[in-house]
């Protein structure tokens, strides 16, 4: 199968490191094709001219790329152009011409910061922490505005929410609560991006069986926060100790959503992934193995 990744980033190249192992994968960035459609790299190929020249056609392509601001969502109070841009009106044009001058469908990864609250949230649920709620961050209004605008064409939207992995990386939720002295404690799904990996490669595999449509894919249950930081100490990550605090007290530009998204839907086409407790101390004793090869025994707990 030959697919198509569209983003260099943290969740694209986690994404096309697994795909490459059992397919034909390309992975571009926008300085070599311009898939945004902004023309802010101009030595970059336009969509439809790289869409025309691969040959053979691409079976599916996977857009990873998005905004999520700088060092968080906070960022995106402050880059409102930029946030809307890359998250609304691009990967609806990005999906429109793929859809037409490729003849393949788009795998869209979203996210479930649409909702607020530990209510089991499904699909078919109004977001209430997106574009209908004012108190909602910038970030959250513009992935509900970006869903809604593909909801018509051929395309899969993946919520993933609290994204952990096996490795260090500023993206890795692991990995920015080690740096961090005060938190909340609130439940929430988590996904692990080696196990949305292997769903996007699912859906790929079986995209004439799987209707198009949108897909909670997280992690089965859910953890609170400081479930994730007793994990950490555990295997001897991390501070000694955490602050725990409300939100209020936190100097924050934007509320930040915290929810539990429902699985059954991925259950429904056999994509379901691993129990969230499982995969959070598989990714904990991988972060722990990966800083020990580096930095030795006493290097894992520098945070």
């Amino acid at each position: 199968m030959k697919i198509l990744v569209l983003g260099g980033g943290f969740i694209g190249q986690a994404v096309h490191k697994h795909l490459q192992d059992y397919h034909n994968s390309r992975l571009v960035t926008q300085k070599e094709v311009d898939y945004t459609l902004t023309s802010r790299h101009k030595s970059s190929k336009s969509l439809i001219e790289f869409l025309n020249l691969a040959d053979p056609a691409y079976d599916i392509v996977v857009n990873c790329s998005g905004y999520t601001g700088v060092p968080n969502v906070d960022g995106c109070e402050t880059n409102k152009e930029d946030c809307w841009l890359y998250n609304v009106t691009a990967p609806q044009r990005t999906t429109r011409l793929i859809n037409q001058y490729g003849n393949a469908p788009v795998i869209h990864i979203s996210s479930g910061c649409i909702y607020q609250g530990d209510e089991d949230f499904t699909e078919e649920d109004v977001p209430n922490f997106g574009v209908y709620n004012e108190d909602s961050s910038f970030y959250s209004r513009s992935k509900h505005a970006g869903e809604m605008l593909l909801k018509d064409l051929d395309c899969y939207i993946l919520r993933i929410r609290m994204p952990i992995c096996g490795y260090p990386h500023d993206k890795n939720l692991l990995v920015k609560l080690m740096k961090y002295e005060r938190v909340i404690d609130k439940m929430n799904s988590i996904t692990r991006v080696e196990d949305l990996a292997v769903a996007v490669e699912k859906i790929c595999e079986n995209r004439h069986e799987i209707p198009p449509g949108i897909f909670n894919v997280v992690n089965t249950g859910s953890v609170t926060i400081h479930e994730v930081l007793d994990a950490l100490r555990k295997h001897g990550l991390g501070r000694a100790s955490w602050v725990k605090v409300e939100e209020k007290e936190l100097d924050l530009k934007c509320k930040r959503s915290n929810c539990t998204l429902n699985t059954d839907k991925l259950k429904k086409y056999r994509l379901m992934l691993p129990h969230a407790k499982y995969a959070l101390d598989q990714c904990v004793m991988g972060l722990k193995y990966k800083w020990e090869m580096e930095y030795g025994i006493g290097g894992v707990g520098a945070f």
